[in-house]
């Protein structure tokens, strides 16, 4: 398992998406919750996003909205420190502190890699009494092919002392495939590690994990019984479809379901949906409870993630979160690369009408010449057509988009 190393960004519901890996640099995201008493969607928190020079994240700050007032206030904000080779060594979170309105410090995060830009330790301290205390530490130790082989956990004692807590080992076929890995954890009593966890990879040729099993040592430590495993399906790109989870009956004998998510993909690779469905066992059928749908935008950046919390397969409420660029969008590369949308009349002065052709919830979304997302939100499946009021927006030519189709409007 070659180490690579990432940018932490923020926690989001999204499952997983590459932001590093995006044209245009992430300049703020909005989640959006559903209030029950107005029956809609309201805006929650903001994230904004800086860079350095070279391009990596330098801040970022949270933000939450203020009803009373109309406007965003501080929340939290992160602050990133880099080394020479661009590797990010320190990253320090920060509380906003509503009655002296300035910064408190919270956690901090080190980080120190080897002249070959491996990360060897990672450090977590917190702030408390005026001065940063540490909390645990991770010890990463690499083979010759450049494989993580133990990752060392401890941590800080009152004696001023680092205290091993638990040990991972890694072990890899030929084709350096992590094969298993094996959890110890520290015996203060025998000062001994003690076997706890043992999980194994099952690959294909694609170098595709087909098959996760975990496995739980007895309470005498003589024998491994299995714990759960996962099972995992990919399409001819080997991205994956689906991965299920299954866990052991009463009998300990036999698998059984107990969870499952199904992934769904446009032509493009990009992840468009995410279905999360439960195992009922009396009935023998998978049961529909959360969804995600995405939306991306011709340079194949996220744009939105709505999920849906859904009960006897209606939807009872969704959030989501919306992302910003602050790379403007080509509108002519929109218009050119979407399928025609019905939207009239146009050209407008206020009210202007859209009809959708599919029956799949998606994303609307309204654009300025500046390629800046002006109107967001989100279209369920039972709406045939919607109205929207632009007569507070300015003269000028727009690009209405819906799903995979978009079209441009002019307001005069």
């Amino acid at each position: 398992m070659k180490k690579t190393v990432a940018l932490i960004i923020i926690s989001f519901i999204t499952l997983g998406y590459k932001l590093s890996a995006q044209k245009h640099k992430l300049d703020s995201t909005i989640n959006w919750i559903w209030n029950t008493n107005n029956i809609k969607c309201l805006a929650n928190y903001k994230t904004i996003f800086n860079y350095n020079v070279y391009g990596n994240m330098a801040i970022q700050i949270t933000q939450k909205w203020d009803y009373s007032n109309n406007v965003w206030i501080n929340d939290s904000k992160v602050t990133f420190a880099y080394d020479t080779q661009n590797n990010l060594i320190e990253n320090v979170e920060f509380n906003w502190n509503k009655t002296n309105k300035n910064w408190v410090n919270s956690v901090k995060y080190l980080q120190s890699f080897d002249t070959t830009n491996f990360k060897t330790l990672y450090k977590v301290q917190d702030w408390s009494n005026n001065k940063w205390l540490s909390r645990y530490q991770i010890i990463y130790n690499y083979d010759t092919n450049n494989n993580l082989v133990t990752e060392t956990w401890q941590g800080w004692d009152t004696s001023n002392i680092w205290i091993n807590t638990s040990k991972t080992s890694y072990y890899y076929d030929t084709t350096n495939n992590n094969t298993s890995y094996i959890i110890d954890w520290w015996d203060k009593n025998s000062q001994t590690w003690k076997l706890h966890f043992r999980c194994t990879n099952n690959f294909d040729l694609n170098k595709n994990n087909r098959l996760f099993t975990s496995e739980i040592r007895d309470s005498g430590n003589t024998a491994w019984f299995n714990n759960y495993q996962n099972i995992y399906t990919f399409d001819v790109y080997n991205n994956t479809t689906s991965k299920m989870h299954r866990i052991k009956d009463i009998t300990g004998k036999s698998w059984i379901n107990n969870w499952r998510f199904l992934y769904y993909y446009d032509v493009y690779n990009n992840k468009i949906a995410t279905t999360y469905q439960y195992w009922n066992a009396k009935d023998s059928q998978w049961i529909e409870e959360n969804s995600w749908q995405s939306s991306f935008d011709a340079n194949k950046d996220i744009i939105s993630n709505v999920r849906s919390y859904i009960k006897n397969n209606i939807i009872t409420k969704e959030d989501s979160i919306h992302f910003y660029y602050n790379a403007p969008t080509d509108l002519n590369i929109i218009t050119a690369s979407y399928q025609k949308l019905s939207v009239y009349p146009n050209p407008s002065n206020e009210l202007i009408t859209i009809e959708k052709s599919s029956t799949q919830k998606e994303t609307l979304s309204v654009y300025n010449l500046l390629g800046e997302v002006i109107y967001i939100e989100t279209w369920l499946p039972s709406q045939v057509t919607k109205n929207i009021d632009l007569s507070a927006m300015p003269k000028g030519i727009y690009i209405i988009r819906l799903g995979d189709a978009a079209e441009k409007i002019v307001l005069d």
